[in-house]
Protein backbone atom coordinates (compact mmCIF):
# COMPACT_ATOMS: atom_id res chain seq x y z
CA UNK A 1 0.00 0.00 0.00
CA UNK A 2 1.45 3.37 -1.01
CA UNK A 3 1.85 6.37 1.27
CA UNK A 4 -0.86 8.12 -0.74
CA UNK A 5 -3.24 5.20 -0.20
CA UNK A 6 -2.49 5.11 3.53
CA UNK A 7 -3.09 8.87 3.83
CA UNK A 8 -6.29 8.61 1.79
CA UNK A 9 -7.48 5.85 4.11
CA UNK A 10 -6.77 8.04 7.17
CA UNK A 11 -8.64 11.00 5.64
CA UNK A 12 -11.63 8.86 4.67
CA UNK A 13 -11.72 7.28 8.14
CA UNK A 14 -11.63 10.73 9.76
CA UNK A 15 -14.48 12.02 7.59
CA UNK A 16 -16.56 8.89 8.31
CA UNK A 17 -15.83 9.18 12.05
CA UNK A 18 -16.86 12.85 12.10
CA UNK A 19 -20.02 12.07 10.15
CA UNK A 20 -20.79 9.15 12.49
CA UNK A 21 -20.19 11.35 15.57
CA UNK A 22 -22.56 14.00 14.21
CA UNK A 23 -25.14 11.34 13.35
CA UNK A 24 -24.85 9.82 16.84
CA UNK A 25 -25.23 13.27 18.44
CA UNK A 26 -28.41 13.90 16.45
CA UNK A 27 -29.73 10.40 17.19
CA UNK A 28 -29.03 10.77 20.92
CA UNK A 29 -30.80 14.14 21.02
CA UNK A 30 -33.84 12.71 19.23
CA UNK A 31 -33.82 9.57 21.41
CA UNK A 32 -33.50 11.56 24.66
CA UNK A 33 -36.54 13.66 23.78
CA UNK A 34 -38.55 10.64 22.63
CA UNK A 35 -37.68 8.65 25.78
CA UNK A 36 -38.43 11.59 28.08
CA UNK A 37 -41.80 12.04 26.34
CA UNK A 38 -42.56 8.28 26.48
CA UNK A 39 -41.70 8.22 30.18
CA UNK A 40 -43.85 11.28 30.91
CA UNK A 41 -46.81 9.93 28.92
CA UNK A 42 -46.65 6.18 29.58
CA UNK A 43 -43.89 5.45 32.12
CA UNK A 44 -41.69 3.78 29.48
CA UNK A 45 -38.19 3.21 30.91
CA UNK A 46 -36.59 0.94 28.32
CA UNK A 47 -37.04 -0.31 24.81
CA UNK A 48 -35.66 -3.38 23.07
CA UNK A 49 -34.13 -2.73 19.65
CA UNK A 50 -34.36 -5.35 16.92
CA UNK A 51 -33.07 -5.38 13.37
CA UNK A 52 -34.77 -7.17 10.49
CA UNK A 53 -33.33 -10.62 9.93
CA UNK A 54 -31.17 -10.37 13.05
CA UNK A 55 -33.51 -9.97 16.01
CA UNK A 56 -32.79 -8.18 19.27
CA UNK A 57 -29.43 -6.41 19.30
CA UNK A 58 -29.70 -4.01 22.25
CA UNK A 59 -31.84 -2.37 24.90
CA UNK A 60 -32.11 1.41 25.26
CA UNK A 61 -32.65 2.18 28.96
CA UNK A 62 -33.72 5.54 30.39
CA UNK A 63 -31.38 6.79 33.12
CA UNK A 64 -33.07 7.86 36.37
CA UNK A 65 -33.49 11.56 37.04
CA UNK A 66 -31.10 13.29 39.40
CA UNK A 67 -31.85 13.32 43.13
CA UNK A 68 -31.56 16.73 44.75
CA UNK A 69 -31.43 17.07 48.53
CA UNK A 70 -32.15 20.57 49.84
CA UNK A 71 -30.96 20.55 53.44
CA UNK A 72 -32.55 22.91 55.96
CA UNK A 73 -29.25 23.74 57.66
CA UNK A 74 -30.97 25.39 60.64
CA UNK A 75 -33.14 22.29 61.29
CA UNK A 76 -30.15 19.97 60.93
CA UNK A 77 -28.02 22.06 63.27
CA UNK A 78 -30.80 22.42 65.86
CA UNK A 79 -31.49 18.68 65.84
CA UNK A 80 -27.86 17.66 66.11
CA UNK A 81 -27.17 20.31 68.78
CA UNK A 82 -30.02 18.90 70.87
CA UNK A 83 -29.40 15.19 70.38
CA UNK A 84 -25.74 14.76 69.36
CA UNK A 85 -24.03 17.93 70.64
CA UNK A 86 -20.59 16.35 70.28
CA UNK A 87 -21.16 16.32 66.52
CA UNK A 88 -21.53 20.11 66.36
CA UNK A 89 -18.44 22.25 66.09
CA UNK A 90 -17.62 25.94 66.21
CA UNK A 91 -16.06 27.32 63.07
CA UNK A 92 -14.68 30.72 62.18
CA UNK A 93 -14.58 32.54 58.88
CA UNK A 94 -12.32 30.89 56.32
CA UNK A 95 -9.49 33.34 57.02
CA UNK A 96 -9.26 32.16 60.63
CA UNK A 97 -7.35 29.03 61.55
CA UNK A 98 -9.29 26.38 63.42
CA UNK A 99 -6.84 26.43 66.29
CA UNK A 100 -8.75 25.69 69.55
CA UNK A 101 -7.10 28.62 71.34
CA UNK A 102 -8.02 30.99 68.52
CA UNK A 103 -11.59 29.69 68.50
CA UNK A 104 -11.82 30.05 72.30
CA UNK A 105 -10.49 33.60 72.06
CA UNK A 106 -12.89 34.41 69.23
CA UNK A 107 -15.86 32.95 71.12
CA UNK A 108 -15.01 35.15 74.09
CA UNK A 109 -13.94 38.36 72.34
CA UNK A 110 -15.49 38.24 68.85
CA UNK A 111 -18.47 35.87 68.86
CA UNK A 112 -19.72 37.55 65.66
CA UNK A 113 -16.89 35.78 63.77
CA UNK A 114 -17.79 32.30 65.02
CA UNK A 115 -20.60 30.12 63.70
CA UNK A 116 -21.59 26.58 64.50
CA UNK A 117 -21.89 23.69 62.09
CA UNK A 118 -22.33 19.96 62.10
CA UNK A 119 -19.01 18.18 61.60
CA UNK A 120 -18.64 17.34 57.87
CA UNK A 121 -18.54 13.54 58.31
CA UNK A 122 -21.62 13.57 60.58
CA UNK A 123 -23.39 16.00 58.24
CA UNK A 124 -22.77 13.72 55.25
CA UNK A 125 -24.16 10.74 57.19
CA UNK A 126 -27.26 12.67 58.27
CA UNK A 127 -27.90 14.02 54.75
CA UNK A 128 -27.60 10.48 53.38
CA UNK A 129 -30.06 9.28 56.05
CA UNK A 130 -32.44 12.13 55.18
CA UNK A 131 -32.19 11.36 51.48
CA UNK A 132 -33.14 7.73 52.15
CA UNK A 133 -36.02 8.68 54.48
CA UNK A 134 -37.84 11.47 52.68
CA UNK A 135 -35.93 14.25 54.43
CA UNK A 136 -36.29 12.87 57.97
CA UNK A 137 -33.53 11.74 60.34
CA UNK A 138 -33.68 9.82 63.60
CA UNK A 139 -33.06 12.47 66.25
CA UNK A 140 -33.31 10.26 69.34
CA UNK A 141 -32.71 6.52 69.11
CA UNK A 142 -34.29 5.88 72.52
CA UNK A 143 -37.60 7.58 71.78
CA UNK A 144 -37.64 7.02 68.03
CA UNK A 145 -38.18 10.75 67.47
CA UNK A 146 -37.63 11.81 63.87
CA UNK A 147 -37.05 15.34 62.61
CA UNK A 148 -37.34 16.71 59.09
CA UNK A 149 -34.08 18.39 58.14
CA UNK A 150 -34.27 18.30 54.34
CA UNK A 151 -36.56 18.37 51.35
CA UNK A 152 -35.79 15.51 48.95
CA UNK A 153 -36.85 16.03 45.35
CA UNK A 154 -36.77 13.18 42.81
CA UNK A 155 -36.54 14.82 39.40
CA UNK A 156 -38.13 13.24 36.35
CA UNK A 157 -35.75 11.51 33.97
CA UNK A 158 -34.22 13.88 31.42
CA UNK A 159 -34.22 11.36 28.62
CA UNK A 160 -30.53 10.52 29.04
CA UNK A 161 -30.06 6.84 28.28
CA UNK A 162 -27.60 4.01 27.98
CA UNK A 163 -27.39 1.25 25.40
CA UNK A 164 -26.69 -2.32 26.48
CA UNK A 165 -25.83 -4.59 23.60
CA UNK A 166 -26.67 -8.26 23.68
CA UNK A 167 -23.69 -10.58 23.17
CA UNK A 168 -22.42 -9.95 19.62
CA UNK A 169 -24.95 -7.09 19.30
CA UNK A 170 -22.44 -4.65 17.81
CA UNK A 171 -21.38 -7.21 15.23
CA UNK A 172 -25.00 -7.96 14.39
CA UNK A 173 -25.72 -4.26 13.87
CA UNK A 174 -22.72 -3.85 11.60
CA UNK A 175 -23.69 -6.94 9.63
CA UNK A 176 -27.29 -5.82 9.23
CA UNK A 177 -26.32 -2.27 8.23
CA UNK A 178 -23.86 -3.30 5.48
CA UNK A 179 -25.33 -3.09 1.98
CA UNK A 180 -25.88 -6.43 0.30
CA UNK A 181 -22.75 -7.33 -1.63
CA UNK A 182 -23.22 -8.32 -5.25
CA UNK A 183 -20.21 -10.37 -6.34
CA UNK A 184 -21.45 -10.42 -9.94
CA UNK A 185 -21.38 -6.63 -10.32
CA UNK A 186 -17.74 -6.62 -11.44
CA UNK A 187 -18.44 -9.09 -14.22
CA UNK A 188 -16.94 -12.08 -12.44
Amino acid sequence: MSLHDINRRAILAKVRAERAAAEEKDARKLTEKALADAYAENGVEKCAVSLPGVGKVATVTLKAGAVETQVDEDALLATVEEHQPDEVEDVADLQVLADPEVLAWLREHRPDLVTRRVRPVWRAAKVKEAEANGGRILANAKTGEEVTIAKVVQHDPTGAFQINFVPDGRYLVETAEQPARDDTADGA
